[in-house]
């Protein structure tokens, strides 16, 4: 008789960590022939899973910023007000603007890299709790504050009156329902999706009135490089968190992930992976496991999956491309990072390994948008200003 999980062992079990896309190899996952049709299915099944909610959080974001862009409310928080950083908004100087992107580039990228490490360390002496205690501060702060914010800001500017009363209802609803659906019962996987698309949206929003432009682009442009190092070399911290993970999921030992930081595609079916494993026992001390049985568990057990700073990353690309060229940029770009997330499920179906999920994808957007915005965008414009149509 088996035991159905509780979403805090589903998380488990997912060795997928903060910000990269991975899949592992298993020992049942050694089993399967690598052959095309094998990675087909899987890079088909992994594309569904993966491009739809980034697609859709993408959409929000646009839609989200276009409206603010029409109603001339695209501001700058001041980000010194903030974090102590070193300049506020761009000027009409490009070498200030350089000077101050990779200034403020700098503190930004420290903080994540020892957020990262920070995660790493909590996990390695086994501090839970604390985990569990920041996964709870993230959604009441996100669920309540940014909400708060955001909500304010569209709905004034989209002139919809509402009363203050009705919104705190609304807030504290979202902050209960996402404490429980995370760290308290077990919920569907749609429930906890929509709500991590969601928290992308309030997060990747308030970034980009956070950053100026430079600074923002300039950001894009070092974390691919980060995500690179971070997962790709031996002691990088996520791929030092992975290891980890494995090891102790060999000793049987569970490893706690706040689900809150990870988009999970992973459909567990235990019961029929139990039942046809039964069929292949033969004795006590000895089981046969087919390739088709190995091929199931693999499918259930490691779909690829996304961290939350994925979705916040690429959102933030398509804000300040949203605020500084036209919708066809927009689509370009969004396409773009489409494509290259694809290519990147495309190289894990075949090599089977730890891949970050940022650096193509960002890559081909931001190359893309260069080459779009130097010859599109004047074309474009030129066809507008002289009413031809193509």
């Amino acid at each position: 008789m088996t035991k159905s999980p509780t979403s805090a062992e589903q998380e488990s079990e997912n060795e997928t960590i903060f910000s990269s896309t991975f899949s592992t190899l298993s020992d049942d996952a050694k089993m399967l022939p690598m052959d095309s049709m094998t990675i087909v299915r899987q890079l088909a099944t992994s594309s569904v899973l993966v491009i739809a909610p980034v697609a859709l959080t993408l959409l929000l974001v646009i839609i989200s910023v276009h409206i603010q862009c029409i109603l001339n409310y695209c501001p700058h928080i001041p980000i010194d007000e903030l974090i102590p950083v070193f300049s506020k908004t761009d000027t009409h100087d490009f070498n200030a603007n350089a000077a101050n992107a990779l200034k403020n580039t700098g503190v930004l990228l420290s903080y994540i890299i020892v957020a990262t490490f920070f995660l790493l360390a909590l996990i390695y002496f086994r501090l839970y709790k604390i985990l569990v205690a920041f996964g709870v501060f993230l959604v009441i702060m996100l669920c309540t504050m940014k909400s708060l914010i955001y909500w304010h800001n569209l709905l004034f500017f989209l002139d919809f009156a509402i009363d203050n009363f009705t919104i705190g209802i609304l807030v504290w609803n979202l902050v209960v329902t996402g404490l429980i659906i995370f760290f308290i019962l077990k919920s569907p996987l749609l429930v906890q999706q929509i709500y991590l698309i969601y928290i992308s949206l309030l997060v990747s929003n308030f970034i980009i009135t956070l950053l100026s432009p430079s600074t923002a682009w300039v950001l894009l442009i070092f974390l691919i490089v980060w995500d690179m190092i971070a997962v790709l070399t031996p002691c990088g911290p996520l791929n030092l968190m992975l290891k980890l993970i494995r090891k102790r999921q060999r000793m049987n030992e569970k490893v706690y992930v706040p689900p809150v930081l990870i988009y999970s595609t992973m459909i567990f079916d235990y019961v029929s992976i139990f039942n046809e494993q039964s069929a292949q026992r033969i004795s006590p001390t000895t089981t046969v496991t087919s390739p088709k049985v190995a091929e199931k568990r693999y499918q259930t057990k490691h779909r690829p999956n996304l961290g939350l700073g994925d979705f916040i990353f690429y959102s933030l690309l398509m804000g300040q491309v949203r605020q500084a060229y036209t919708l066809i940029t927009v689509c370009f770009a969004g396409l773009s990072i489409l494509a290259g997330l694809i290519g990147t499920l495309a190289i894990l179906a075949w090599s089977r390994r730890p891949l970050p999920a940022l650096p193509i994808s960002l890559s081909i957007a931001i190359i893309v948008v260069i080459i779009s915005g130097s010859f599109t965008e004047p074309f474009a414009l030129y066809l507008n200003s002289n009413l031809i149509f193509i």
